[in-house]
Parts: C-alpha cells; sequence; structure tokens
C-alpha cells in the first residue's frame, strides 16, 4: 500500500507565534505543511515572524492566499512556496458556489501561472451536501490541484460525524478526492467517554486513510505533545499513516 502525502495545516497570526520547538513537531510528523489564519486571508503581521524559523527543503509548504499584494509578494520572496490555499471552506450554501466561481478561476490562473499549486479544503459536514455541493465540487476541481474533503469539525460536534467520514470517504474514493482529519483538545482532555470514543474511532478512520493518496490534519500542538509525551498509540498511527 502507498503510503498518503500527508498535510499538516498549522493555525498562524500575530497572537499565535510558534516557536522553532513547536514547528519542528509538525515537520516531524508531516510531509507537508499548510499555514493558515482562520478567520482571514494571510497579512503581513500574521507572517513576517516566520522570516525567524527553519523550514525543512524536503518538505513542501503552502500558505493561506493572501489578503493583499504586498502581502502575495512578500511571501512569494521570503519563502519560496510550494503553492497557496483557498481559505473558503463552507462554501455549500444556495448561492455562494456561483458568486465565487470567478474568485477561485482567477485566482487559480493567477497562482498556477507562476507554477505553484492550488489547493482546497473544503467542508462536507453540513445537511447541504448533497447534489449542490456534489455539483459544485466537480465544476471547481479543475481549477485546484488538490481537493481535500472535509467530513466533520473536530469530533464533539457532531452526534454523526463518524457516519458522515464514512459517507465522505466513498465519496472521495469515486471521484478521486483526498480527505481531511480534525480533532482538538477535547479528544485528549475531554471526559473519559469522548477520549475512549475518539481512540476507537481514530484507529478505524486510520485505515481508511491509509487508501487515499492525500490527507490532511487540523490539530493543535498541545494535543500532539500530548499524544507524544504520553507514548499514545495515536502519536504512533499518525507517524505510520
Amino acid at each position: 500500500m502507498v503510503r498518503p502525502n500527508k498535510l499538516g495545516l498549522v493555525y498562524i497570526s500575530p497572537q499565535r507565534v510558534w516557536t522553532q520547538e513547536e514547528l519542528d513537531v509538525f515537520y516531524k510528523l508531516f510531509d507537508s505543511i499548510l499555514f493558515l489564519n482562520l478567520e482571514n486571508k494571510l497579512t503581513l503581521d500574521d507572517v513576517r515572524w516566520l522570516q525567524e524559523r527553519e523550514f525543512p527543503k524536503e518538505k513542501k509548504v503552502y500558505f493561506s492566499v493572501p489578503a493583499d499584494d504586498k502581502t502575495d509578494k512578500f511571501i512569494r520572496k521570503n519563502f519560496t512556496p510550494d503553492g497557496f490555499y483557498y481559505c473558503h471552506e463552507a462554501l455549500f450554501t444556495t448561492l455562494t458556489p456561483w458568486k465565487r466561481f470567478e474568485e477561485i478561476r482567477n485566482l487559480s490562473t493567477y497562482y498556477r501561472a507562476y507554477g505553484y499549486e492550488f489547493i482546497w479544503i473544503p467542508c462536507s459536514f453540513k445537511k447541504i451536501y448533497a447534489p449542490l455541493a456534489k455539483l459544485s465540487i466537480e465544476l471547481l476541481r479543475p481549477y485546484f490541484c488538490t481537493i481535500y474533503l472535509q467530513p466533520n469539525y473536530y469530533q464533539k460536534r457532531y452526534k454523526r460525524s463518524h457516519d458522515n467520514y464514512l459517507r465522505t470517504v466513498n465519496h472521495c474514493q469515486k471521484y478521486g478526492l483526498g480527505i481531511e482529519f480534525e480533532f482538538d483538545q477535547n479528544v485528549f482532555f475531554g471526559d473519559k467517554e469522548m477520549r475512549e470514543k475518539f481512540r476507537k474511532r481514530f484507529i478505524h478512520q486510520y485505515h481508511q486513510m491509509r487508501k487515499f493518496k492525500d490527507v490532511a490534519f487540523y490539530c493543535g500542538y498541545k494535543e500532539l505533545i500530548a499524544l507524544k509525551r504520553d507514548h499514545h498509540d495515536l502519536y504512533s498511527l499518525l507517524i505510520e499513516i
């Protein structure tokens, strides 16, 4: 079985400046790193401090689409990124895909003309993920190098998130998409029942993830450190994926 390409998402902002030690944890686990601000497009204040950090040459580095030309030029000059990420994930409302179609097309044309990859992680956990959402992905996928479908927001918010995960797995395999997996502090520091549920779910989903060419992960540094410190079996699985 071919090992998937693992993309790790790293949240950055002027208030969240990562130390080199923290970033090294992500570099060890993932083949590629995506730097993004979850609330907005990236600004100079978000990325200036990254100049003082080291980037492993063998890792691919992506950035969320910048907020302006100045930030865009700064990122391309100082970090030689491999690609850029389209930051709007919840596209699946009645008219939104059509309103953003032109923006996606223009950004894709711009970045790919310079030789950059253009990637996207849309969500699929809402009920509206149905014919409209599937049609949207089919129409938009030519503009992206890789699409990772996000089946759940963390693990605690939706009781049926595991069922949705399995439906998403089937859809991704059918259409050749990558998949994303999310978890937060609740799966480690929450109540015992939640932790055990997550552990069983992750082990099952681990076997599903290994079937994919591209897998993305969104999680916190504290959660990864907790896994590593406690010699948790899930940390070993993350390395092996």
